[in-house]
C-alpha cells in the first residue's frame, strides 16, 4: 500500500516568531465560587469569560499573529491543555465543563450501545455536575451562547440568571451577541427576549469555525491562518467589552481547544475488513444509528479511532486476543488499546473491548478521501491550545511563545472550579469515591510546562460511578448507558454543534 502524505498539525514544531513581553508565564484562574484551579497570590476574579475554540491546535499559533491573543498573555499564561482520549468534541467538551474524566460524566463517542445495540455517534449525555450548574448553586449567574455542553446542565433558554442562546452562524455573530449581554441589551434566547441586568458570573462563548475548516480540508487549510485571525479579531472586541462596562481587572479569561488536527488521505478500512475475515470473523463498520448484521461478530464504530465490539460468541478473551492481533499487525494501525490499556486513560467503559487508532494520515475509511480531509480522536489529537489570563492569574518568567510543550504531560484542563461530583437527586446510578484515586487531579491546568508553576487543585479528590451492570444483549455484562443514538450517518463529518443540529 502506498504512504499516506501525512500532515499532522499536532506534529508540527511549535516555534513562535518572537518572545513575549516580560510577564508571560503560567497561570491560574480563580472561578467564581471561591476554589482555584490553583492557589494563587492576590485577589480572585468576580467574573470568568471562556472561550472555548473546537479545534484549536496549538500549531496553528505558528500561522498567523494573534495580537489580542497575544496581549492578554502578557497577563498570563499561553500553554497547552492535553484533554481526554478519545480526543473528540463533545466527550472533551465534557470533561472541561465538569472537570471529570469520561469514566465519571460518561459522555462516550462512536460506539455501540448495548442497551440498543445501535451505533452512536455522539451525545449530550453529562453524569457530573456542570460548572455552570455549579456557578448556579452558589448564587452566581451564568450565560453561555452556543457553549452546547451546559445546555440544560446549567444554561437553558429564557432565564437571565443562566441563560443559553443557540444563535448558530460564525464567532463573530456569537461574540456580538456575548457584547450585548454584557451591555445589559436584550438578546434572543429560542423564541424569547432576554436582557441579562448585570454581567454574568460565566460567560462562555463558543466557536466551531476552526474544527469545521480543519475536517473539511486538512489542518493544513489555507483558510485556517484568516479564521484564526478571526477569532482573535473577536477576542479582541470582547476583551474591550469587559472593559467598557467596568469588569475588565476582576475577569479571569480563558481561551482554549478541545483536541488539535491531524489531516489524512488515505483510508484502509477495506484491509481491516480482509484481515478480520482471513481470521474467522464476520467484521462490519457499523455507521451512526445503524445495526450490526445479525451474522457481525465485530462491530467497528468509528470517529478517528474504531471502538471495536466483539458481539456474541466472539466475545471472550481468546476472541479479544485474536482480534487485537490481527489489527495490530496491520501497518497503518498505531496502536490497539484494551480495557486495562483504556482504564488507565479514564476512558468512558461504554466504549468497545478495544480501541483501534491508525497512524496519522490513514484513516478507517474504506476508500480513500477525494482530497486531504481532518479528523481527530486519536491521542495525537489531545493536546489543544489554552490561554489562561487576568484577575487571580499568576504571571512567571517569560518564555518563548513556541515553546512546545509536546513531550510533557498534563491533565485535562476544565472550566470548573468543583471536584468532580454526580447530578444531585438525577443518576439513577450511585457514586462512590474512588478508592485508587483514579479521577483524582482530573480537574487542573497543564503540569510541567515550561511555564511551570501548577499546582494540583485543592478539592484533589475524585469520584467514579458504581455502575449498575445489566446483562448485555451480546451476553456480556455492560454499565447502563444513558444515551441516545445520533442516526448522522457520515463518520468523517464535523462533530460540532453548528445551530444545534449535531451532538
Amino acid at each position: 500500500m502506498n504512504e499516506p502524505i501525512l500532515h499532522t498539525a499536532s506534529a508540527r514544531p511549535v516555534s513562535r516568531r518572537s518572545l513575549l513581553a516580560a510577564g508571560l508565564g503560567a497561570a491560574t484562574v480563580a472561578m467564581s465560587s471561591g476554589t482555584a484551579w490553583a492557589v494563587g497570590r492576590g485577589p480572585r476574579a468576580k467574573h470568568v469569560v471562556l472561550l472555548a475554540w473546537d479545534g484549536f491546535d496549538r500549531a496553528y499559533l505558528d500561522l498567523v499573529e494573534t495580537p489580542h491573543l497575544d496581549e492578554l498573555t502578557r497577563r498570563g499564561s499561553l500553554s497547552t491543555t492535553t484533554g481526554c482520549f478519545p480526543s473528540i468534541t463533545n466527550t472533551s467538551w465534557s470533561t472541561v465543563a465538569t472537570g471529570a474524566w469520561p469514566q465519571t460524566h460518561l459522555n462516550t463517542p462512536y460506539y455501540l450501545d448495548p442497551m440498543t445495540g445501535r451505533a452512536v455517534s455522539q451525545s449530550r449525555t453529562l453524569e457530573a455536575e456542570t460548572i455552570a450548574e455549579a456557578v448556579h448553586a452558589a448564587g452566581g449567574t451564568v450565560a453561555s451562547v452556543q457553549f452546547f455542553i451546559v445546555q440544560n446542565h446549567g444554561a437553558v433558554y429564557g432565564d437571565p440568571r443562566q441563560l443559553y442562546l443557540q444563535p448558530g452562524g460564525t464567532s463573530t455573530t456569537r461574540t456580538d451577541l456575548a457584547i450585548d449581554i454584557l451591555n445589559g441589551r436584550p438578546v434572543r434566547s429560542g423564541s424569547q427576549l432576554v436582557t441579562v441586568e448585570q454581567p454574568p458570573t460565566l460567560l462562555a462563548v463558543y466557536s466551531d469555525e476552526l474544527d469545521a475548516r480543519g475536517h473539511q480540508e486538512g489542518a493544513e487549510s489555507p483558510n485556517i491562518p484568516g479564521i484564526l485571525a478571526g477569532l482573535d479579531s473577536d477576542l479582541g472586541r470582547l476583551v474591550q467589552a469587559t472593559k467598557d462596562v467596568g469588569i475588565y481587572g476582576e475577569t479571569a479569561f480563558v481561551v482554549l481547544g478541545d483536541h488539535g488536527m491531524t489531516t489524512f488521505t488515505r483510508g484502509f478500512g477495506k484491509l481491516v475488513l480482509t484481515a478480520l475475515r482471513g481470521a474467522g470473523f464476520t467484521p462490519e463498520f457499523v455507521l451512526p444509528g445503524g445495526l450490526p448484521r445479525p451474522e457481525t461478530d465485530v462491530a467497528m464504530v468509528v470517529g478517528g479511532v474504531a471502538s471495536v465490539h466483539l458481539l456474541g460468541a466472539a466475545r471472550t478473551a481468546d476472541g479479544v486476543a485474536r482480534a487485537r492481533a490481527v489489527l495490530e499487525s496491520l501497518p497503518p494501525v498505531q496502536r490497539v488499546y484494551d480495557r486495562s490499556d483504556l482504564a488507565a486513560l479514564h476512558t468512558s467503559p461504554l466504549m468497545g473491548d478495544l480501541v483501534a487508532e491508525p497512524v496519522a494520515g490513514w484513516s478507517f475509511g474504506e476508500d480513500d478521501p477525494d482530497g486531504p480531509r481532518g479528523y481527530h480522536g486519536r491521542t495525537g489529537e489531545m493536546q489543544a491550545g489554552l490561554l489562561l489570563a487576568g484577575r487571580g492569574s499568576r504571571a512567571c518568567r517569560p518564555c518563548r511563545r513556541g515553546t512546545s510543550t509536546s513531550r510533557r504531560r498534563s491533565r485535562p484542563c476544565s472550566a470548573s472550579p468543583l471536584r468532580p461530583r454526580p447530578k444531585g437527586g438525577s443518576s439513577p446510578r450511585p457514586y462512590t469515591p474512588s478508592s485508587s484515586g483514579a479521577d483524582r487531579n482530573a480537574l487542573s491546568v497543564p503540569a510541567g510546562n515550561r511555564c511551570g508553576h501548577t499546582t494540583p487543585p485543592p478539592w484533589a479528590a475524585g469520584v467514579t460511578p458504581a455502575l449498575t451492570s445489566p446483562r448485555n444483549l451480546n451476553g456480556g455484562s455492560l454499565p447502563t448507558p444513558d444515551t441516545r443514538p445520533n442516526q448522522t450517518a457520515n463518520r468523517s463529518a464535523p462533530c460540532t454543534e453548528r445551530g444545534g443540529a449535531r451532538g
